[in-house]
């Protein structure tokens, strides 16, 4: 009873206590905050070794945290198909799959996940911070879109796994570099590319790119035996489905036996040496550590994109002893793998030989003990000295030294700049307790939380590695950690801190030089751009205006050919000035040249380069000015200078005209006067006798031969007055008279002509007299001239007016018919020289189209101007307006009225010899 009663209690007893610890959690759960959603976007298919790996090092992190999550996974499955269709149609599935669903943020892992982020990133996930992984190339629009991004980048340690291959393998004369079709075996051949000039004095390069696998082993058999094997690609099989690299590897080492290195840990198997590899699960760790600062309230832009993955030399233990390596051929800094157990089964008669041969031996080592006590003893010392000078250098060098005991994970020396640094008393560096010492030393810290698990990190994965630790009071140490391995064991660690605050302070001081220099760059009126090859990598404001864009995000995959050309007929020299750049650094001076820019526009410029060679790649910077405004000018200023050649032409012309003009008047005149005098000694001493035989049409010849006398007398004077007047030597007789008395007495002296035509003339003024100065003749000459364009183009019983207009200090005089009219389109042209109403328009009249230019010019020399009104068939009126000036000479005004009056009756005849009886 005793004892049923007591096992009773018990169970009451537990029951109690399991209720009392169950209750408080389950209330906990419920109470517990809101789950994190991450979402694993994989680039690759689910089973390939590398992302699987990605995933448990990202798992592993997050299950270690006190918070949960809630985690999805998305395989793209890219190495089976990869095109932008493809890219649309999980578009559209993500889209309808999450539609309904926020995360709280996205793990990319390689090239082909952030790629498709890319483009529809905003789309399907809005402002959701991304951590990517396992990508070959930051490029712009990372930096540009630093609040969406960060992560680590995939370096792969080609270099690396070379040497460490051409050290244990030192008879290779060629290696064959194998990748496959997909965006990775686009990298890796670049990267190859580039490496290859580095390696070509040592040994061959062989690059194959291939699909199927038996294609990839028909080649590397056709390769000397003395090759070794980089193998980065995934080939298809028979069947065109893709065979898991590790398979690759395994069938290549059995049917060539040829060493093959790789650059991930996770593809390290049978058949594979080894190489500088890349740990999967470390860099899905990584990018978990970058989760949980997001999780904290770190900001995005604020969280470091480590330029690098966690990379260590490695070999595989197996394979070696196929290439007879041996393990001193190999640094003591590579790890090996996949060791066989060391534990030896003995037989028992072996065990009773080896037991009898120690105690045979045990006397002679007592005898070799004893005598070698003394040389121990000396041997000490001599340690002991050793040890000492090994302190007196730790305690010299400018670096703070720490060295930690693996086991026990103690430190087991410092030197005193170490505690000088850290401001650690010294009693702590003693003590038990590590807790407390990383306490102290953190809370000097800017990222205190971290310090703890950077630690961990750097001790578990056994790497050589450096960071940078920043302090409250601003001071930066550079913290480097080396493995300590004696005699091939790993037994504890060195840490190494350098003050490197002054340095840092230089670079931010650096930096800001540098956001100056690039300031001064975007504000040049110049366009400047620096490419590699053929992309374009920098160009500043200047730039984009000459090719037309607003960014260097809107030519595709940065082709400088995209924007801006050479234009055919400067390829030659362009391409020779390129070619002097191409491979070294050097300079060509400024040239002007034709361009053709984005939008076919040819343009003008004048281009200028230097090439500049940095991180064993070249580089070309550009100067480019657009001139085009210039050769404008340029041309403008041309084609003056070629009007300038034609108006000194056209002037020599011109007075070679006008010397022929002058000349020729001159040479017509004489003989014309000689005919003229002729003719009047006939009319006088002849055409008076009324008996005169055949007397009707004799004076009927004579007075048509006249006539034509003054025509051509008419037309010479013109021509001389007109040369004259182009060359400067007419001058007026200007002399103070009553113009209304000079206009009238010319008027009224061509009345009675005037009549006989059957055409009535009216004189009008409204004032009497109006003194002012003027040169009598040549007005006389403009009157006459235009008295009989007036009788010219006036039919029968039609009708002349000739009217003076007081304007105060001008005089206006106008003579207006009511014949034909001048048409709308002739009334500018009559004033030119040589240029007359349409011939129709004449009735029984000539001219040669001077008398109006010679008038308009009179006019001017006056001072004043002439201009016409008229309206076809309605008559023309002409308008000669005057200034008012008056000489301070005293003429007699009755003379010169009195000279006037009598006018030049041959005068009369020349100017009306045009118009027909």
């Amino acid at each position: 009873m005793y004892g049923n009663s007591l096992y009773q209690k018990t169970i009451l007893i537990a029951i109690i206590i399991i209720f009392f610890v169950l209750i408080p959690k389950n209330q906990s759960m419920g109470q517990e905050s809101v789950k994190k959603k991450v979402l694993i976007l994989n680039s690759y298919h689910k089973g390939y070794k590398w992302t699987d790996d990605i995933v448990k090092g990202i798992e592993k992190v997050l299950n270690y945290q006190s918070h949960t999550y809630i985690i999805k996974k998305e395989y793209m499955d890219t190495k089976t198909i990869n095109d932008e269709t493809y890219f649309d149609i999980l578009y559209k599935m993500y889209r309808s799959k999450y539609r309904n669903y926020n995360f709280d943020v996205i793990i990319a892992t390689d090239d082909d996940a952030y790629r498709f982020l890319k483009k529809y990133h905003d789309d399907l996930f809005g402002d959701t911070p991304v951590v990517l992984c396992g990508l070959n190339e930051i490029d712009r629009f990372i930096y540009s879109n630093r609040d969406i991004y960060t992560g680590i980048k995939e370096d792969v340690q080609i270099r690396g796994t070379l040497d460490l291959a051409l050290q244990l393998h030192k008879d290779t004369e060629s290696i064959v570099v194998t990748f496959d079709n997909s965006l990775f075996g686009k990298y890796m051949q670049e990267r190859i590319t580039d490496i290859i000039p580095d390696y070509e004095n040592r040994v061959s390069f062989i690059l194959l790119q291939e699909n199927k696998v038996s294609d990839i082993m028909e080649k590397i058999n056709s390769v000397s035996d003395k090759s070794i094997i980089l193998q980065s690609g995934i080939f298809e099989g028979e069947s065109k489905e893709l065979i898991p690299m590790s398979e690759i590897n395994k069938t290549i080492f059995d049917k060539l036996n040829r060493p093959i290195y790789v650059l991930w840990d996770s593809l390290i198997g049978e058949g594979v040496m080894g190489g500088k590899t890349i740990s999967s699960v470390y860099t899905g760790e990584y990018a978990a550590e970058k989760v949980l600062k997001l999780f904290r309230g770190e900001d995005v832009e604020n969280i470091e994109f480590e330029s690098s993955s966690p990379a260590s030399h490695v070999i595989n233990y197996e394979t070696m002893k196929n290439f007879n390596i041996k393990r001193e051929m190999v640094s003591p800094f590579v790890k090996i793998i996949n060791k066989p157990n060391t534990s030896i089964n003995i037989q028992k008669k072996f065990l009773y030989y080896f037991v009898g041969f120690l105690v045979v031996i045990s006397a002679v080592i007592n005898f070799i003990l004893a005598s070698n006590i003394r040389t121990r003893k000396k041997s000490e010392k001599d340690l002991i000295k050793e040890k000492n000078i090994l302190f007196g250098i730790l305690e010299a060098t400018a670096d703070g030294i720490m060295v930690v005991d693996e086991e026990t994970k103690k430190i087991l020396h410092y030197n005193n700049k170490f505690i000088d640094m850290w401001k650690i008393p010294k009693e702590m560096i003693v003590t038990e307790d590590d807790t407390e010492l990383i306490s102290y030393v953190k809370d000097q810290l800017i990222e205190s939380d971290d310090f703890p698990s950077k630690i961990d990190r750097i001790v578990r994965e056994k790497r050589q590695c450096s960071d940078v630790i920043e302090f409250l009071d601003g001071r930066v140490f550079e913290r480097s950690y080396r493995p300590l391995v004696i005699k091939d064991k790993f037994t504890g660690s060195v840490w190494s801190f350098k003050d490197i605050t002054q340095r840092m302070n230089f670079e931010k001081e650096l930096r800001k030089s540098e956001a100056l220099y690039k300031k001064l760059i975007k504000l040049l009126p110049d366009a400047v751009f620096v490419r590699k090859d053929n992309e374009l990598l920098i160009a500043n404001e200047s730039a984009f205006r000459l090719f037309g864009i607003q960014s260097l995000d809107e030519i595709e995959r940065n082709k400088l050919d995209d924007v801006i050309s050479c234009h055919p007929d400067y390829r030659g020299i362009t391409s020779k000035r390129v070619k002097k750049l191409i491979g070294q650094e050097g300079t060509v001076d400024f040239i002007e040249q034709k361009v053709v820019l984005k939008n076919k526009e040819v343009a003008w410029v004048e281009i200028g380069s230097s090439s500049f060679e940095f991180e064993d790649n070249m580089y070309i910077l550009s100067v480019i000015r657009d001139i085009r405004e210039r050769k404008k000018a340029e041309e403008l200023q041309k084609k003056i200078i070629e009007k300038n050649t034609l108006l000194r032409e056209a002037k020599e012309y011109d007075r070679l005209k006008t010397e022929f003009f002058s000349t020729i008047s001159h040479e017509l005149k004489t003989p014309l006067n000689i005919i003229l005098s002729g003719i009047q000694l006939i009319e006088r001493n002849h055409m008076s006798v009324e008996d005169c035989d055949k007397y009707d049409t004799t004076k009927k010849y004579m007075k048509m031969m006249k006539q034509n006398c003054y025509r051509l007398l008419r037309l010479i004077n013109n021509l001389i007055d007109i040369t004259r007047i182009d060359s400067g030597f007419m001058k007026l007789d200007l002399k103070n008279h009553n113009i209304v008395n000079v206009i009238e007495n010319i008027t009224l002296s061509v009345a009675d002509y005037i009549e006989s035509k059957n055409l009535t003339l009216i004189f009008d003024t409204e004032v009497e007299e109006k003194i002012m100065a003027c040169d009598v003749e040549k007005l006389e000459r403009v009157m006459l001239n235009l008295l009989s364009n007036a009788v010219k183009f006036s039919d029968f019983e039609n009708e002349i007016l000739v009217n003076i207009y007081d304007k105060g200090d001008e005089i206006q005089i106008t003579v207006k018919d009511n014949g034909i009219g001048i048409p709308k389109d002739m009334q500018e042209k009559i004033f030119h020289r040589f240029r007359q109403v349409d011939s129709s328009l004449r009735r029984k009249a000539e001219g040669s189209g001077i008398g109006l230019s010679l008038v308009k010019s009179i006019i001017h020399l006056h001072g004043g101007n002439i201009s016409v009104n008229s309206e076809f068939g309605r008559g023309s009126e002409f308008i000669i307006t005057l200034p008012v000036t008056i000489l301070s000479e005293s003429n007699t005004i009755n003379e010169e009225i009195a000279a006037t009056s009598n006018t030049n009756v041959e005068r009369i005849s020349i100017e009306f010899s045009d118009i027909y009886s």
